[in-house]
Formats: structure tokens, C-alpha cells, sequence
């Protein structure tokens, strides 16, 4: 699986190939030049943001693997941006996966797990899960994207320029 950076790496590689971001690149002063005039335009570009339409993958299952495979992206991007509420949840989302107690490709609670617990942690980690199933995974992910565009834009402007 590959990881956000080159994801988006092969996404700018495969837009930059049309003819009309050949001619920015061409027609730019210099690689801040082109570095703006391409950054504006590939922020809402879906093929590597998903920024217009809200979603990259159009898969919320897609999203939420991604999402937790790299989730330290996730968390940086989250916390840069502000959205407080949902890098807590987001946490608390993989700190309940990798404790087992959230099955990730279905989203559901280990039952059994929770019947051999306390009820106080019983009833905790319930709630934990009720915080976070309001989670939208594929937003998260297009918040992902759109944080990473600058540094992976300026990295590929580098090597062509």
C-alpha cells in the first residue's frame, strides 16, 4: 500500500502530464512561480486532493484504512488545521484498534473482549466508540491530502525544475 506522499506524488506526476499544467510550468517565471499558480489549482483537484467533491476515494472504507495506515499524517494534518474534536476522536479511533477492542474493517466492538471487562470499562469503551462513530473518514482523508499538497508540490517542482 502506498503511503500519502507518494500517493499524491504520482497523482501531481499524472495530472502534470496534461498540456495545461505543462504550460504553467513553461510559462512560469520560476518554481515559486509555478509553485502557486499549480498548488491553487491542485487544492480542489479531486485526482489529488478529492478536495471539490469532499472525497479522494469515494469509499469511506478506503479512507478509513488509509486514514489509519498513516495515522500520524492523519494527526499532524488534523491538529494543523484546528479540528480539534475529530483529532481526539481520532486518536481515541486508533488507540480503541490497536488495543482490539474496534474491528477496523467493519467498524463494530469486540463483544466478547467487553464481556470479560469490568463494567466500568465496559461502559467506557462504549462510549469511547459512540464519541467516535460520527468520524467522517473520507473528509479526514481529503484534510490529509490538502495538508501534504505544499511539501509534495515543492518536492516534485524540485526534481523537474
Amino acid at each position: 500500500m502506498m503511503n500519502y506522499y507518494d500517493e499524491i506524488r504520482n497523482d501531481i506526476m499524472g495530472v502534470l502530464e496534461e498540456e495545461e499544467y505543462k504550460e504553467i510550468i513553461k510559462q512560469s517565471e520560476d518554481k515559486d512561480d509555478a509553485f502557486y499558480q499549480l498548488e491553487d489549482s491542485f487544492f480542489i483537484e479531486d485526482s489529488i486532493t478529492g478536495n471539490a467533491s469532499g472525497s479522494y476515494y469515494f469509499n469511506s472504507y478506503k479512507a478509513r484504512l488509509q486514514c489509519y495506515n498513516y495515522f500520524r499524517n492523519v494527526e499532524e494534518a488534523l491538529e494543523e488545521y484546528g479540528y480539534n474534536k475529530d483529532l481526539q476522536n481520532f486518536k481515541t479511533f486508533v488507540n480503541l484498534v490497536e488495543e482490539g477492542y474496534l474491528n477496523i474493517e467493519n467498524m463494530t466492538l469486540d463483544y466478547e473482549l467487553l464481556d470479560e471487562m469490568e463494567e466500568d470499562e465496559k461502559y467506557n469503551i462504549i462510549y469511547l466508540f459512540e464519541e467516535i462513530e460520527g468520524l467522517d473518514f473520507e473528509t479526514i482523508d481529503v484534510i490529509t491530502r490538502c495538508y501534504l499538497l505544499s511539501e509534495v508540490l515543492s518536492d516534485v517542482l524540485d526534481a523537474m525544475l
